[in-house]
């Protein structure tokens, strides 16, 4: 294995292949934490923010990478502070996996922060819009491809499949969507 690209975030390194001579670029970072925000009127605060990737503004959740000597946790706390400006009273990890285990080696772990209220003086990071949403108009967002934060949609799942209440939604809302 030798890396090909280092930068501070990423670094993609060449394996060798099982099938030929040619090598098998994997994308190597920190693992990271997504979190799912419900605040304490029962609202889901998701943020817009500009990926340069996607040319576009998008809708997700906060998320971000697990720096070193933290855990998910405490990296779950602290990109909610960061993105938003709020905290939790319950941080409830939901457990992780990979995004695209064909080229990636991190892994994300999934939160649902409750009881998400806005910190004194804390103030969401430059570039990130607040959009709290309640349950129809995530289910909207979801729907129409505005959210496609494909780890947000993923942990709104796997809380309800965990049995977390989650404000406006019903199992029921899990089964059949079209």
């Amino acid at each position: 294995m030798r890396a090909v690209l280092e930068t501070p975030w990423f670094s993609v390194e060449a394996l060798p292949s099982r099938d030929d001579d040619e090598p098998y670029y994997v994308l190597s970072s920190p693992d990271g934490v997504v979190v799912l925000p419900i605040t304490e009127d029962g609202r889901y605060l998701l943020i817009r923010q500009y990926r340069a990737a996607r040319g576009r503004l998008s809708l997700e959740a906060p998320a971000g990478q697990i720096d070193a000597g933290e855990t998910p946790e405490q990296a779950a706390r602290r990109e909610l502070l960061e993105e938003t400006g709020c905290t939790a009273s319950d941080m409830i990890a939901l457990g992780a996996g990979g995004l695209a285990l064909n080229r990636e080696r991190s892994k994300v772990h999934l939160f649902l922060a409750l009881g998400v209220r806005p910190e004194p003086g804390a103030r969401p990071e430059t570039g990130i819009a607040l959009e709290p949403v309640d349950a129809d108009e995530l289910r909207d967002k979801v729907l129409s491809g505005e959210c496609e934060h494909i780890a947000a949609l993923g942990l709104i799942t796997l809380a309800a499949w965990r049995g977390h209440s989650l404000p406006g939604l019903t199992p029921g809302d899990f089964r059949d969507v079209r």
